[in-house]
């Protein structure tokens, strides 16, 4: 088997940067309370409220104006 070939399978397939968003957390390389909190306080900020969990959609607005939602 080619060493550089597993080299690149594993940077492919399985390295991901911590710096990266994910919009769906069940890519996170690393589940746990504060990761998840982190992403999600991450996503927040640059105003990506929606964020799956596999199936489950988690939806994050803590007393935000949303402007398409004001029906006059």
């Amino acid at each position: 088997m080619d060493p550089q070939l597993i080299r690149d399978y594993f940077y492919r397939f399985l390295y991901q940067p911590k710096d990266r968003e994910y919009p769906d957390l069940c890519q996170l390389p690393d589940l746990n309370e504060q990761v998840l909190l982190d992403n999600l306080r991450a996503r927040f900020i640059a105003g990506h409220i929606y964020t799956y969990v596999g199936s489950i959609l988690i939806a994050v607005n803590p007393f935000k104006v949303s402007t398409f939602l004001n029906v006059q």
